[in-house]
């Protein structure tokens, strides 16, 4: 899907439902959590790093597990 039919897609969604959607998504796909952590890595704020961090590990520990 090309960013054009996203932003149709999502562009009026006020921001409670976008971040269900991206919630969801990341719950059900291993590679749209990654994603998401891969944006919060690069746009971390230091409010929001140690829990950037604390996932990152969170989801290394599963990946190790299985």
């Amino acid at each position: 899907m090309d960013k054009k039919i996203v932003n149709k897609l999502i562009g009026k969604m006020d921001n409670k439902t976008l971040m269900n959607l991206i919630d969801e998504m990341a719950k059900h796909n291993s590679a749209a959590e990654q994603t998401l952590l891969d944006f919060c890595g690069k746009n971390m704020t230091l409010d929001n790093k140690s829990l950037v961090l604390e996932k990152q590990i969170e989801k290394h520990w599963k990946n190790a597990y299985c």
